[in-house]
């Protein structure tokens, strides 16, 4: 490891990393037609005008992804291999472990958006739905421990798509891929003990048939506990970090020794406590030390720039650097992906506004004495996501915000005026009347989606 070396973080993307945003965006403008060729190699070269070597680079970072894959032979080329929803979910989960989010924040989250879907599936079930839930419910005793938990799983899948609200899906799914880092088959213990799989079926079930009776006060009651008792078998595991060792529930790709590196090497700024621009090593020196290949090493470079939590630079005086990770690949992925599936705005704002109440209040209690002037201006909803000191609120928000942007109307003396008394709320560190006032304000900003 490298001696500290300050240097400005901020970089250009590689052309690799456009190039692979292209590919993407292509994609996603076909409605990401599963087993479709984007191109071959050579006509993808010449689409980007491109080299061999970058245009591999590109297709490394899509295939990262599980978008596409470079088939070989005389049929060969660039394949759509993944849906857009897998992908997607997977760049979001990516992002966040890169972050280190905790446990806290994962299930602080989940209460909001899993409460949320229940309540907008509740009312919209058809009979038909309702049979498919039960018939779920009613298999969870069927089979192993780790088929229990899959089948749990799929149920909350299943009410989240069933909410009607794409972005709900796609949050909820990005978050169940995170948290399979952190329990796994760790939970095996419990399965064995049985006393905890009975009493969370019973849970779950509870759930369902609220669902099925559209009662909502009691289902969200149900939802509630079932996601307690999640949280407090996860915290009893003392399962607090991402676990890298592969198991039953762990995704696949997280067994590839190039994702293990990244998190090895996040680890070890996390543990030096490095900042933006500290020069790590050079590419030999971490390839030595890290026991790895170049093709691996690369790998993980490749994993974690596209985030910029680090960054190589060539040349004399290069290396690989600290970088101040972003949002920015991750908001505008899944964007693109909840543009392609014509997410409706009357939906986007309705989430919106449910998180940004939630956010209004947990900001306003957790911001730092310094932070509260920001509360004063225009951005005042960036800033309450920021202060609310969960990174997955603060992301999903973004995303939502993205979405919304051109929705947003014009600057009038009522919305002014109603903005002016969030804004004072907020500095003074009223945290429920910051939340009341949210919902005022964002009705006031989005007039003809909030009706």
């Amino acid at each position: 490891m490298g001696d500290p070396e300050p240097l400005d973080p901020a970089r250009r993307k590689k052309l690799s990393e456009r190039v692979a945003g292209q590919i993407l965006a292509e994609i996603a403008s076909r409605e990401w037609p599963l087993g479709q060729l984007i191109g071959t190699e050579a006509e993808l070269m010449a689409r980007f005008s491109v080299s061999r070597g970058t245009l591999s680079e590109a297709i490394r970072q899509v295939e990262r992804h599980g978008v596409a894959e470079m088939r070989r032979g005389g049929s060969g080329g660039l394949v759509v291999s993944g849906s857009a929803l897998t992908s997607t979910s997977r760049a979001i989960s990516t992002y966040l472990e890169l972050c280190n989010v905790s446990m806290d924040e994962h299930y602080e989250a989940s209460r909001v958006l899993e409460v949320q879907a229940f309540r907008l599936a509740s009312a919209r079930l058809t009979d038909e739905d309702c049979v498919e839930l039960r018939d779920i419910a009613a298999g969870l005793d069927e089979g192993g421990f780790a088929d229990f938990l899959r089948r749990s799983v799929q149920l909350r899948f299943r009410i989240a798509d069933l909410s009607g609200n794409p972005a709900l899906g796609l949050f909820i799914r990005a978050m169940a891929r995170i948290v399979t880092h952190y329990v796994r088959p760790d939970l095996q213990p419990l399965g064995a003990q049985g006393g905890w799989r009975r009493a969370q079926t019973a849970d779950i079930r509870a759930l369902v048939e609220s669902l099925v009776a559209g009662d909502a006060a009691h289902g969200e009651q149900a939802a509630l506990a079932e996601l307690g008792r999640r949280e407090r078998a996860a915290r009893a595991l003392s399962a607090g970090r991402p676990v890298l060792t592969p198991g039953d529930l762990r995704r696949d790709t997280v067994q590839k020794r190039g994702e293990q590196l990244a998190f090895e090497i996040m680890a070890d700024v996390a543990k030096a406590g490095w900042a933006a621009g500290h020069r790590i090593g050079d590419e030999s020196g971490l390839i030595q030390h890290y026991g790895v290949s170049p093709w691996i090493f690369r790998q993980a470079v490749r994993i974690l720039e596209p985030h910029e939590v680090i960054w190589m630079k060539r040349g004399r005086r290069g290396g690989l650097f600290v970088g101040a990770p972003t949002p920015d690949y991750t908001i505008e992925s899944a964007a693109t992906f909840l543009e392609s599936v014509s997410v409706g705005p009357r939906e986007v704002y309705a989430g919106y506004a449910e998180l940004m109440a939630v956010v209004a209040q947990l900001g306003v209690e957790r911001a730092a004495q310094d932070e509260r002037p920001a509360f004063r201006t225009v951005a005042i909803e960036q800033h309450l996501l920021r202060a609310s000191r969960n990174q997955l609120l603060s992301l999903f928000g973004a995303i939502l915000h993205r979405l919304l942007a051109r929705k947003a109307a014009d600057e009038t003396d009522g919305l002014i005026a109603v903005r002016d008394l969030l804004c004072r709320a907020a500095t003074d560190g009223d945290g429920p009347l910051t939340r009341r006032r949210m919902g005022r304000y964002l009705r006031a900003l989005y007039p003809s989606l909030s009706g």
